[in-house]
């Protein structure tokens, strides 16, 4: 493929690592249009908006229609049970309809953003890599999230066209953080900060993959890629 500009749809592009996905690949030169349900906060004039609900499979199959990669980024974060509909509905449901828009619009490429979540199964894992198996003990949100990355990687195998990989961040901070430090400056002590830093990944080498994934070419790529070698409780 070499450096050429590709068409991009990223969905779930006004969110925290759909922002930095955006900026990244807008930054190399790429025609990148966002899919979210939310207005954005902050725009770039060389980036197209569409605001639409991923679940409603057609508005997505007409803005596919031309792409050559689409970067899948939206999902619902829950880690509690009672918005096991809305998990389910988005992170799954969403997914396919993303696999539909590939198959309707012959998108080449797809990067599915899962989730370490998808093989946490309550203890620290250290040095982690793509062989770990699907967690046994689930929340909706890892639950939908191991049922997407199946049906990405399924779709992928079964396709004559579409090269996709999945790739699992664990918890990501940096700038445009809303969750995870913020949370952890309302909660936590003070001491608690400098013995218990290890873990979350900055969302900067938390894209590597993202651009990996564009960057192979001739060969498939269906695969899981795990962000980072290093002990997490997620």
């Amino acid at each position: 493929m070499g450096n050429r500009s590709r068409a991009i749809l990223v969905t779930g592009g006004c969110g925290f690592i759909g922002q930095a996905v955006v900026n990244r690949l807008a930054d190399m030169g790429h025609a990148v249009i966002v899919a979210d349900r939310e207005k954005p906060a902050r725009t770039r004039e060389d980036v197209e908006y569409a605001q639409l609900d991923i679940t409603r499979g057609h508005e997505l199959r007409r803005i596919a229609k031309g792409m050559d990669s689409i970067v899948h980024c939206a999902s619902v974060v829950t880690t509690r049970g009672r918005d096991r509909g809305g998990a389910w509905r988005h992170n799954y449901g969403g997914t396919r309809s993303v696999l539909d828009a590939c198959e309707y619009g012959r998108v080449d490429r797809l990067v599915h953003i899962s989730s370490a979540s998808v093989v946490y199964q309550g203890r620290d894992i250290e040095n982690g890599d793509e062989h770990l198996p699907y967690a046994t003990a689930r929340t909706p949100y890892a639950s939908s999230k191991i049922a997407a990355e199946r049906a990405v990687l399924d779709f992928a195998n079964a396709s004559s066209r579409t090269r996709a990989c999945a790739i699992r961040p664990s918890l990501v901070f940096g700038p445009g953080d809303t969750r995870l430090v913020p949370g952890i400056l309302r909660e936590a002590p003070p001491t608690w900060y400098a013995c218990r830093a290890r873990g979350p990944i900055s969302v900067n080498p938390a894209l590597n993959p993202v651009g990996f994934a564009f960057s192979e070419s001739g060969r498939r790529v269906e695969r899981t890629y795990p962000v980072g070698r290093f002990r997490t409780g997620i």
